[in-house]
C-alpha cells in the first residue's frame, strides 16, 4: 500500500505534465449534445450472440448503426475506447473488436474516424498505452488515435449533484458521431465497469484525484452530463467477474450489446455480469435489481436516459 501510493506521489510530481498542470483552452456554453434526439419511447437495446464468431454478427450490426447514424455519410465520428492501462482485452478495447467496428463504419461512408482515450493516472501517456495494446496497429488504413492527454481540453457545465464542471477533451466537441465502445468488467473501487464508467477517460486527469476521494458511483455517472454518446456498444464476448478493472477472473460472455440509450444498454450488461457471477458463485455485493447500486440508480435520477425513466426494449438478434 506504502509502496502505490509513494508510486503516484511520484508520477504527481515527476511524471507526465498532465498530471502537475490543467490547461483548459475554453469554456464550452453547455454539454456534448446527441446528433439525433433520443426517442425515448421507442429506446432498444441490442443483443447479439457470439458464440460462433464477429462474422454471425456482422449484418445486424451494420445495419443498426446505418440506421442509427441516419446521415453518417461523409461524417466525422469519434470512437472511445477503454484504454485504462496497457493489460489486455478485457481490461481493454480489443483490437480485433475494434477493427470490425471500424470497418463498418468505413462501409457506412464515414469520411474522418478517430480513435480516442486517456489512460489512468497510473498509465498515461495513452500513445504508449495504445502502443502496447495492439491498438495503434489496429486501426491503421481505418482511423487516426487521437489521445486526450495530449490536449486541447474544454471546461463543461454540468447540474450534478457532487459535479458542476467537467474538463473534458475538445475533440468529443469537434465530430459529428460519438460512438462508445465499452467491456464488461468487475471493479474493485466501483464495482463494475460498462459504458457509463467509461466516461472517466474523458476526465482531465487532475479531476481524477477528486474523483476517487468520495461518492465515486455517482460522480462517474455525473460525467455523462457533459458528454452524451450517440451510440453505446459493449464487447461483453468475456468479462472480468472478479477483481478489474485491469486483472481478474474471465469468464465467456458471448455477448456484444448496443444501443443508443447509455443507461440502457448498462442495465443490460449489468444483468449479464450479475449472471455471470452468479453461475460462478462470486455474486458478492451484487443485487439482481440493478437499482439497488448507487451507480445506475443515480444515472436514473439525474437524467441519463431521459427524465422520466421510460424504460426500454430488448431485442436479441
Amino acid at each position: 500500500m506504502i509502496k502505490r501510493l509513494l508510486k503516484k506521489a511520484w508520477r504527481a510530481a515527476f511524471g507526465p505534465e498532465i498530471l502537475r498542470r490543467k490547461v483548459v483552452s475554453c469554456s464550452m456554453p453547455g454539454p456534448r449534445r446527441r446528433k439525433n434526439a433520443l426517442d425515448l419511447g421507442a429506446s432498444t437495446v441490442f443483443r447479439m450472440e457470439t458464440k460462433r464468431g464477429l462474422d454471425t454478427i456482422t449484418a445486424p450490426l451494420l445495419k443498426i448503426l446505418q440506421e442509427t447514424l441516419q446521415s453518417i455519410s461523409g461524417s466525422r465520428v469519434l470512437v472511445k475506447l477503454n484504454l485504462n492501462t496497457a493489460d489486455p482485452y478485457p481490461a481493454s478495447t480489443s483490437p480485433d473488436f475494434l477493427a470490425f467496428v471500424l470497418r463498418m463504419l468505413k462501409d457506412s461512408g464515414a469520411s474522418d474516424i478517430l480513435v480516442g482515450d486517456c489512460s489512468s493516472i497510473k498509465a498515461v501517456p495513452t500513445r504508449s498505452v495504445a502502443g502496447k495494446t495492439g491498438i495503434a496497429n489496429a486501426v491503421k488504413g481505418l482511423a487516426r488515435v487521437v489521445c486526450f492527454d495530449e490536449g486541447p481540453w474544454v471546461s463543461v457545465p454540468v447540474k450534478g449533484f457532487f459535479l458542476k464542471e467537467v474538463t473534458v477533451p475538445k475533440a468529443v466537441f469537434e465530430v459529428d458521431y460519438l460512438i462508445c465502445i465499452a467491456n464488461i468488467k468487475s471493479h474493485m473501487e466501483a464495482d463494475f465497469s460498462f459504458g457509463l464508467k467509461l466516461a472517466v477517460g474523458f476526465m482531465h486527469p487532475m479531476e481524477r484525484y477528486l474523483l476517487h476521494r468520495d461518492h465515486l458511483a455517482e460522480k462517474c455517472a455525473e460525467i455523462n452530463l457533459a458528454v452524451q454518446p450517440d451510440i453505446t456498444i459493449i464487447d461483453g464476448r468475456r468479462a472480468f467477474i472478479t477483481g478489474g478493472p485491469d486483472l481478474g477472473r474471465i469468464a465467456e460472455g458471448d455477448t456484444i450489446l448496443m444501443g443508443e440509450n447509455p443507461l440502457a444498454v448498462d442495465l443490460e450488461a449489468y444483468r449479464l455480469l450479475y449472471r455471470l457471477k452468479e453461475s460462478q458463485g462470486v455474486r458478492g455485493i451484487f443485487e439482481e435489481d440493478p437499482f439497488m447500486h448507487p451507480h445506475l440508480r443515480h444515472a436514473r435520477r439525474i437524467g441519463i436516459g431521459g427524465i422520466p425513466w421510460q424504460g426500454y426494449k430488448e431485442v436479441a438478434l
